[in-house]
């Protein structure tokens, strides 16, 4: 009996290294967990063909990612969305089980985790105003308010908002400068305009709440979408400048239009504004000689800030076109043919008229 047993023994001992590792071991695939923040939540293996697979429940998360949870409930309550996992971070296609996956593959699924956030209100007090309104700069704001149904220690810090405005058909994200007063203060919820180029239609794109951990990291992130879909018009009207002080510079008439101006001083300038100006040419309607001849200005702003203002042209300065006179036509010359001399006749040359 011992030598049989032995011998069998001996049979698989040989054939063992011979069979393929499939048949001892199954297949597997990985799944990588993760959050829209690009935070990894873990990676768990999985068995090509085993009927027990699936995603994890909510009942599972604490436990098979402990590291993850304990760190998104530092400060405060964590939730979690249903359905639960995404194929995006945008969470825009819920995600299924691999039917058929390959071996040695690797998928990525995303948790979806939530506060519960809701656009309550968004303000506008932007609305058909100057640029001098407000101190040195136009400054009303378009503003949104929320809510959450989690509480968290984080949250109103951890609250911004994200606004677009319309540009031809399109809807742009505003740049970080949107976010800062006149004052240099920072707003997260609030949008602020200060130039006439800002003028526009704006919209709130959403408003994200980002979950962190005790050490300030980024884990996820809410987002609360205004659903009324409101529309704000913003319309900053330019301040009006005059200028003094310019005069014509009296010419003669030589028949063009064209007027040379010199001096200027504008005035309304708001405080602290680059603002200056092109004098260039006045023209005249009409280009004869005379007096106090209206001339019609186009002088240009310039300056960093002159898109905000608007320049009321001058309408009383003339100038003086003197009538130009001709120099004297001098005489013709005439020959002298009083000496001796030759001349041209229809016959010819004429001998002179003291020869024979």
């Amino acid at each position: 009996m011992k030598k049989r047993l032995l011998s069998v023994l001996v049979c698989l001992g040989i054939l063992l290294p011979l069979l393929p590792t499939s048949a001892f071991a199954a297949d597997t695939f990985t799944i990588t967990y993760m959050t829209n923040a690009g935070v990894e939540i873990g990676t768990e293996t999985y068995n090509i063909g085993d009927s027990g697979n699936d995603f994890p429940a909510l009942s599972e998360l604490s436990a098979m990612f402990s590291d993850f949870i304990a760190r998104a409930a530092q400060k405060g309550k964590v939730a979690v969305s249903s359905p639960m996992w995404y194929e995006d971070a945008e969470f825009t296609t819920p995600a299924s089980f691999p039917e058929n996956p390959e071996a040695n593959a690797n998928y990525t699924v995303y948790l979806r985790l939530s506060v519960g956030l809701s656009v309550t209100e968004v303000s506008n007090g932007a609305e058909n105003k100057s640029y001098s309104e407000v101190e040195s700069a136009f400054q009303p704001n378009i503003g949104a308010s929320w809510s959450t149904t989690v509480y968290r220690h984080d949250t109103y810090g951890a609250v911004a908002a994200t606004f677009e405005k319309k540009v031809g058909d399109d809807w742009v994200e505003v740049d970080d400068s949107y976010y800062t007063d006149y004052r240099g203060t920072p707003w997260t919820n609030i949008i602020w305009f200060s130039d006439v180029s800002d003028s526009g239609t704006y919209r709130l794109k959403y408003l994200r709440y980002t979950a962190t951990d005790n050490e300030g990291n980024a884990l996820y992130y809410d987002n609360a979408y205004d659903t009324v879909g409101s529309t704000y018009e913003v319309n900053i009207t330019p301040v009006e400048l005059t200028i003094t002080g310019v005069t014509a510079v009296d010419r003669d008439e030589d028949g063009t239009d064209k007027v040379e101006l010199e001096g200027g001083v504008l005035q309304g300038i708001l405080f602290g504004d680059d603002v200056s100006f092109d004098l260039g040419q006045g023209t005249v309607a009409d280009t004869a000689a005379g007096e106090n001849k209206q001339v019609t200005t186009h002088i240009q702003l310039t300056g960093a800030d002159a898109g905000n203002y608007t320049l009321v042209q001058p309408t009383d300065i003339t100038v003086n076109i003197a009538e130009t006179i001709a120099p004297p036509i001098a005489p013709p010359i005439v020959p002298d043919w009083s000496s001796n001399g030759t001349s041209i006749t229809d016959s010819g040359w004429k001998r002179d008229r003291n020869d024979d």
